[in-house]
């Protein structure tokens, strides 16, 4: 008889240290792995986990098309309990371990068939710590984090310039859809970070536990996107913003639910369409 597979777990401190930026993203992952017992009433202890080929960040915006069985299956449980899910990267190996729980807002559209349109909000980061594959979709057992203590303040100077290059990358064809950024979120990181595009970068930045390194990443990635846009348009010069404070500033709105651009149906999904 073979050894049973002791549960694989993974170090919560792991991504504690801000991760140098020319460091390239860390690729953690969860492989699938078979458990024996029976999970079929979802104990409360265990998140319904949805992996998806895009990263979700708190208090941003996703609108979801559901499609696939299990995955309706998934949804209509949250919505009967009034239950988050779990968002997380597919990788090619697996899952990555750190992901972000939504919320669902409301049902947009229900169709015969018994597919749904929703419309969600990022709330909290999780870890992974083990993963369970007896339901029709992944659950897992889960810490959630947030970030830590850091007595240095993020510098105004490189949050205004974070702040004008999200608006700058929304002034280009790439990035009319970007929403208006919520500037009296605590962690504006997460905010900004909707303009970044590259999934894996984007990864990087949630699992970033200080806001400083999760703006400067953030900045970067801008910057480098700006150079690469279309050239129809041009690059815009990234200027210092003048006309709202960094976090303490009023809020400008919250995230447009539609602002997620489309992307191919994974694991019986797919984004609302815009």
């Amino acid at each position: 008889m073979p050894k049973k597979k002791a549960a694989q777990t993974f170090n919560s401190k792991a991504s504690a240290a801000p991760i140098p930026l020319e460091a390239p993203v860390k690729n953690m992952w969860v492989p699938s792995m078979r458990k024996r017992r029976d999970n079929s009433n979802m104990p409360d202890a265990l998140l319904p986990l949805f992996p998806l080929s895009l990263v979700l960040f708190p208090r941003t915006g996703l609108p979801l098309h559901i499609f696939e069985e299990r995955y309706k299956l998934m949804i209509n449980e949250s919505l009967e309990g009034s239950r988050e899910f779990g968002v997380v990267l597919a990788l090619e190996k697996g899952i990555a371990s750190i992901g972000c729980t939504a919320r669902i807002d409301r049902v947009t559209k229900t169709y015969d068939d018994g597919r749904l349109d929703i419309e969600t909000t990022g709330h909290r980061r999780f870890e992974i710590a083990e993963l369970h594959e007896n339901r029709p979709f992944f659950t897992g057992d889960v810490s959630f984090f947030d970030d830590d203590f850091s007595p240095e303040p993020v510098p105004e100077a490189l949050v205004h310039k974070a702040i004008a290059g999200y608006f700058a990358m929304r002034s280009l064809k790439v990035g009319e859809d970007l929403p208006e950024p919520r500037l009296n979120d605590p962690q504006l990181s997460f905010q900004l970070a909707q303009a970044v595009t590259d999934i894996h970068v984007r990864q990087t930045i949630l699992m970033s536990r200080l806001e400083a390194d999760r703006i400067k990443r953030t900045l970067a990635q801008m910057q480098i996107q700006n150079l690469a846009s279309d050239g129809a348009r041009g690059a815009v010069v990234i200027k210092p913003f003048e006309v709202a404070a960094p976090a303490g500033a009023a809020a400008h709105g919250p995230a447009h639910p539609d602002s997620v651009a489309p992307i191919a149906p994974v694991n019986g999904t797919a984004a609302h369409p815009v």
